[in-house]
């Protein structure tokens, strides 16, 4: 498994929770049978001096998370595609996500 700490905003405890529970399913042997999310392409608004925009559609597909012997634990439903709007800040670490913006409806 990927070391994804790194990814949660310093203070974060929603981040920390998320990343708690994942780990803690793969520890167990636990997988998802597909990628959840579907990504649109990415295009990148104009950059700032420490900032910039992306903008992308993003849907969840439906996702069946299995154990160690394949059995299915649990199933997530399909959710419709949305418009996504990140802001991106350059720090001293590089770019962060700073905020993550979802449209209301379907896009």
């Amino acid at each position: 498994m990927a070391e994804v700490s790194l990814t949660a905003m310093p203070g974060c405890q929603t981040c920390m929770l998320d990343i708690g529970v994942t780990r803690d399913f793969h520890d167990q042997g636990g997988h998802a049978d597909v990628d959840p999310l579907d990504v649109s392409p990415v295009t990148m608004g104009p950059r700032g001096e420490k900032t910039i925009t992306a903008q992308t559609t993003v849907a969840i597909r439906t996702v069946r998370l299995l154990d160690a012997a394949g059995n299915t634990v649990r199933t997530y439903p399909a959710q419709p595609a949305r418009a996504a709007t990140a802001m991106l800040v350059l720090g001293a670490g590089g770019w962060r996500i700073e905020n993550f913006l979802y449209s209301t409806g379907s896009s």
